[in-house]
């Protein structure tokens, strides 16, 4: 018996699709919220901007090369 393709997406169930795509959109507003939150209080000091600052720019470098590598070459 097949099943009814209404019911699945991407090979999960409609309502899995559904939760997982939710969470992707209001984690990171959350996360944001938050963190807007903790600098407003105090919480977050200049070493914890130079620790993202020093990890975010090279993982996006990184990320950068590694898909201008795999898809133009």
């Amino acid at each position: 018996m097949k099943p009814d393709k209404r019911r699945f997406r991407a090979g999960l169930p409609v309502a899995v699709d559904r939760v997982v795509t939710l969470l992707g959109v209001t984690v990171p507003v959350v996360a944001v919220v938050i963190a807007a939150i903790l600098t407003r209080n105090r919480l977050t000091t200049w070493k914890d901007i130079a620790i993202f600052a020093g990890t975010y720019i090279p993982m996006t470098l990184g990320v950068t090369i590694g898909f201008h590598r795999m898809l133009a070459h």
